[in-house]
């Protein structure tokens, strides 16, 4: 049975989202006003600027969903099947958003600037971004089952967990020494005395 969480996995994962779309938004409107005022928006240098631009945007919102859903599970529980099903089709669902929202808006970018919506152009350059964006999302993708054998690999203990067998000998040598030091101690004040 999977330990994942979809309900404090969005709530994490919304916040950090808003934020970082906030800083994407920001990186967009300070490369469009760049180009905007060298009048050169309808460039392909602006459009391979851009597309550079969006696939790293998409590969840094793919990198937080596989982090905020891996970080969902508590380090005690492990990552099973389930999980991973549950996993792949929330990143599913991010990365389609991402891309049919980034499509449309490089589709009217392209047609306010003069071209036609079903003409050539428009066609051919959609599919290539379309392409570099997927290929973006298969690569980052592979992140995935690295970090879900790094998280099922947290040994006990190595969080400051103790397993229960494991007490006596985590102090065992802490409590030699202690009564080492009675022993001296007594010693001591007994010839003191």
């Amino acid at each position: 049975m999977g330990s994942f969480d979809k309900e404090k996995f969005y709530s994490g994962f919304n916040y950090r989202k808003f934020e970082l779309e906030k800083e994407q938004a920001a990186e967009t409107r300070a490369l469009v006003n760049k180009n905007s005022a060298a009048n050169a928006l309808d460039s392909s240098s602006f459009y391979d600027l851009r597309i550079e631009l969006k696939k790293r945007q998409f590969k840094d919102l793919i990198e937080l969903a596989i982090y905020s859903l891996v970080g969902s599970i508590p380090f005690k529980a492990r990552i099973d099947e389930e999980d991973r099903k549950a996993f792949n089709e929330i990143l599913l669902d991010v990365s389609k958003g991402f891309i049919d929202r980034e499509s449309d808006i490089f589709k009217a970018s392209m047609v306010s600037h003069g071209n036609t919506i079903d003409g050539a152009k428009v066609t051919e350059s959609l599919k290539a971004f379309e392409k570099q964006l997927i290929a973006v999302r298969i690569n980052t993708l592979e992140l995935l089952p690295l970090k879900i054998t790094e998280h099922n690999n947290i040994k006990p203990g190595s969080t400051g967990e103790i397993e229960k067998g494991q007490k006596w000998k985590k102090y065992s040598a802490l409590i030699i020494i202690g009564i080492i030091v009675v022993i001296i101690c007594a010693v001591v004040l007994y010839l003191i005395i």
